[in-house]
């Protein structure tokens, strides 16, 4: 996996919870309202209740996707690890390339 592979998939994954976060009809409000109002055993409750645990997991998915997005630096992607198991690091310096050329 590539860094611009992860980084594609992960803002496909964003987009798609920010799409759907979107979609959700209600207001939290209202949903937090009949929560702490309507019966328990109410179809009202329940439906409150599901659409508000809907609301917190798709906003919980698109905070999780989106700091993954922020910390596709700190990663060590399959390439840069297999050349590491190989002993194959890449020449990044002049200081490095130097050391090569004269051991």
């Amino acid at each position: 996996v590539s860094r611009q592979n992860e980084a594609a998939a992960l803002q496909l994954g964003h987009d798609a919870v920010t799409s759907a976060l979107g979609k959700l009809r209600g207001d939290v409000q209202l949903d937090l309202a009949s929560l702490a109002e309507a019966p328990r055993e109410s179809v009202g409750y329940r439906c409150a209740a599901v659409r508000y645990a809907e609301r917190r997991a798709v906003s919980a998915a698109a905070n999780e996707l989106r700091a993954a997005l922020g910390s596709l630096d700190g990663l060590e992607y399959y390439q840069e690890r297999r050349l590491r198991l190989l002993n194959l690091t890449p020449v990044e310096t002049e200081e490095e390339l130097e050391a090569l050329r004269s051991a």
